[in-house]
């Protein structure tokens, strides 16, 4: 266990269990606030791809500012601070399926993994991202999480691994590679278009939830064929007692 940048207790660098009352969503404890421009890094990083340059397409850090060009899609000055955005201004974690490359049959299955957390003394749990998403109908784009004491035989390169849980899926683009949005993300919830949310199928998720229990990870994973990518910036995991 090491002190992180913001002073939280965890693994690895400003990924830890916080458990303190959160400022800014009263009546909320802070579990983890993991800012990659305060130098968070993944618990482990996990790749499926195929195809192509799959080497690039992994999670990767990159900084504010960063400006990416292909035939097929433009980026400039991304998460760039500007004075009227305040969800930008920082390094962010990237994974970039155009950047594979063709031709569409390669697979891009990328994901990043944060944990453990003991979740046994709440009661709900939900999480604040700031993230840019560029979303195709037919990619798999979720928030998922599993409770382990082996995260590593859990990290194995599948396309699907079905004993990892959804939390949150998104079906549709979110922000833009200047202005990151923030999201509130609910578990059992899909994010669709202009930016509403419906309930998901319960069958989806099996009735089960991270909350009340021990050794929970989450993982955030882009599964596409040559197609766009999803940046994030931040991540914050709240829950009520």
């Amino acid at each position: 266990m090491v002190e992180g940048l913001d002073n939280g207790l965890g693994v690895g660098l400003d990924n830890g269990l916080y458990d303190g009352l959160s400022q800014n969503d009263a009546g909320k404890f802070l579990i983890d606030d993991i800012n990659f421009n305060n130098g968070a890094v993944p618990t482990l990083t996990g790749s499926a791809s195929t195809g192509g340059a799959f080497a690039n397409a992994r999670w990767t850090l990159r900084p504010a500012g960063y400006s990416y060009t292909s035939a097929y899609w433009t980026l400039t000055n991304m998460n760039a601070q500007t004075a009227t955005n305040p969800y930008s201004g920082g390094s962010f974690m990237f994974t970039n399926s155009d950047a594979q490359g063709s031709p569409g049959t390669n697979v891009t299955n990328e994901w990043m993994i944060f944990g453990p957390y003991d979740l046994r003394s709440f009661s709900t749990i939900n999480m604040i991202i700031n993230s840019y998403l560029r979303y195709i109908p037919g990619n798999q784009v979720r928030i998922e999480w599993i409770q382990t004491t082996d995260i590593v035989s859990r990290n194995i390169a599948t396309p699907t691994n079905p004993a990892w849980n959804i939390f949150t899926t998104f079906l549709a683009t979110h922000g833009s590679a200047g202005i990151f949005t923030q999201i509130n993300i609910f578990p059992n919830t899909t994010y669709g278009s202009a930016g509403g949310v419906s309930p998901s199928p319960s069958t989806s998720y099996n009735g089960l939830q991270p909350w009340g229990k021990n050794n929970v990870y989450f993982r955030f994973r882009f599964n596409a064929s040559w197609d766009y990518g999803w940046a994030i910036s931040r991540i914050r995991i709240l829950g009520t007692k």
